[in-house]
């Protein structure tokens, strides 16, 4: 079965969009739903019997809400249980996507960029795609290397995968404003994790998905 995965990429198409909104003094995000589910191993102490010893492993899962708590508790801040790990780049700033942790505080959306801590790297693509003028659309296929970076007090691990992705358009208010992919990724790499910041770094090995939902676009006026 292929894994897919669907980050955002910047290409003429995004380009010609910004560009016609740029005239309105406002930033375009493309933003989607990041969506982690990791397993991690790691080696336990040993126990024996009468005649073996035995060298065991433990697992912990890692999804969405410890990915939150631990960005949470580097940052200093509480977040809410309905918290949301997105993916957002900007159409003005090209190829940079950025974590972000989105969350509601009496009643208005706060957005915290997570990037010092916890980013997504395209370390290499390839596209095959069309563009069709008129109407504008964009359809094809990427091909990427993309690698997931964490870094806190309590948690450090670098994660990989190859990514076959589906490129489609994007629209706001009707007009086309770039192309964007969508769907889930197979990855594995290393870490180390930590019960306190005052405790010690346990090695990990880890393996699991990462799946990028939606193409929501929004514009800020400046």
């Amino acid at each position: 079965m292929r894994n897919t995965m669907k980050l955002v990429l910047i290409s003429t198409l995004v380009a010609f969009g910004a560009a016609q909104l740029k005239a309105q003094t406002s930033v375009t995000n493309i933003v989607q739903d990041l969506t982690i589910k990791f397993t991690a191993y790691y080696q336990m102490d040993p126990t024996t019997n009468s005649t073996t010893i035995f060298r065991n492993a433990g697992k912990a899962s890692v999804v969405n809400k410890d990915i939150i708590a631990l960005l949470g508790l580097q940052m200093q801040i509480v977040f809410s249980d309905n918290a949301k790990l997105l993916l957002i780049s900007s159409l003005e700033e090209g190829l940079n996507p950025k974590v972000v942790v989105r969350d509601t505080v009496s009643g208005n959306t706060v957005d915290t960029d997570a990037g010092q801590y916890f980013n997504a790297v395209v370390m290499s693509s390839v596209e095959n795609s069309k563009i069709k003028l008129n109407p504008l659309n964009v359809s094809g296929t990427g091909y990427e290397v993309i690698v997931f970076n964490m870094a806190v007090d309590t948690a450090v691990f670098s994660v990989q995968g190859f990514a076959q992705t589906a490129i489609s358009t994007v629209k706001y208010q009707g007009q086309v404003v770039g192309g964007a992919q969508t769907g889930s990724m197979t990855v594995s790499g290393s870490g180390t994790y930590g019960a306190s910041p005052a405790g010690g770094l346990t090695p990990v090995t880890i393996t699991g998905t990462v799946k990028v939902s939606g193409k929501n676009v929004e514009v800020k006026t400046l």
